[in-house]
């Protein structure tokens, strides 16, 4: 993995569950202000994300972007932002691969489906920066370890990870049986 560290503030189950789909796949904006401010809290209890000096989303292609009308990655950063007061730089990183959806994947699929699906732009934003990219779930952490791979070559020092959820069992995140740190 790309990434120096990865931090959720919950499990991916249950009403969080319910909460962010309605928020990604229900257009319940009104929820990006206060899962924002869960990030912001959970940021504001670990120093190494405190460290962090820019936020970056995870990009949606183009197309998925169209479709959905919003990027649910950017709408948390910037609520977050609010309370942390870090810039936000979501025109860093572009997703030039239309990927299929990582939920219908399976482990191998998943890491070769988001291969290659990232470019790093105006990385003068970056360059040199502690950045924490920003994403609602995370899973197998392909997504974000290719995210922060490309944020890494444009001269990022270091990529740290927030996400809402983690859609792992409770008892592999504890265990560490998948690689959440390095």
């Amino acid at each position: 993995m790309f990434y120096q560290s990865a931090r959720a503030v919950g499990l991916y189950k249950d009403y969080f569950r319910q909460i962010i789909l309605a928020l990604k796949y229900f257009g319940r904006l009104e929820l990006a202000e206060p899962l924002g401010g869960l990030l912001a809290a959970r940021f504001e209890d670990e120093p190494e994300l405190c460290r962090t000096q820019a936020i970056v989303p995870v990009p949606l292609h183009l197309h998925r972007l169209a479709r959905r009308g919003f990027n649910q990655a950017e709408l948390l950063a910037r609520a977050m932002a609010k309370t942390v007061r870090r810039p936000v730089f979501s025109d860093t990183l572009e997703r030039i691969k239309a990927t299929k959806a990582q939920n219908q994947l399976t482990l191998e699929e998943r890491r070769s489906n988001v291969a290659g699906a990232f470019v790093a732009a105006n990385t003068g934003q970056i360059r040199g920066r502690r950045v924490l990219l920003v994403d609602d779930i995370m899973t197998t952490g392909f997504t974000v370890s290719e995210c922060a791979r490309v944020l890494l070559a444009a001269g990022a020092t270091e990529v740290h990870v927030l996400t809402l959820a983690v859609g792992v069992v409770e008892e592999q995140w504890l265990a560490g049986i998948l690689p959440m740190d390095n």
